[in-house]
């Protein structure tokens, strides 16, 4: 019975060291700025936010194009917003603003998603 505890114990040890290392990467998200490759890892979360000014949304896309066409609308268009993705699956993730020609003065992102250990 205590074998049995411990190892609960110690698993429940584990798996809140592996929450804790989940981090949240802060992206300012405008337009004329072009963006470099973001590396995360799974359970990581991405937040796009952007304040008054301009209008933005949020779309993720299937690859670095700037074609909203069959992406998924994250967020409706706003000149104030805040999303957070959570990653739950390693992989490459796209995501753009399909407002005017913001996504063509460099406003998308793609986020490369790993299975990170310790």
């Amino acid at each position: 019975m205590r074998t049995c505890a411990a190892t609960i114990v110690a698993v429940l040890l584990l798996s809140s060291l592996c929450a804790a290392q989940a981090k949240t990467i802060p992206l300012n998200w405008v337009h004329g700025r072009r963006f470099a490759n973001i590396n995360a890892c799974v359970g990581d979360t991405v937040t796009f936010s952007w304040s008054k000014g301009s209008q933005h949304d949020l779309v993720e896309v299937k690859s670095r194009t700037c074609s909203a066409s069959g992406g998924s609308r994250l967020t409706g268009v706003s000149t104030k917003g805040n999303k957070a993705v959570k990653f739950s699956k390693a992989g490459t993730r796209h995501f753009m603003c399909s407002v005017g020609l913001h996504c063509a003065l460099g406003q998308i992102v793609t986020v490369n998603v790993k299975s990170c250990s310790g």
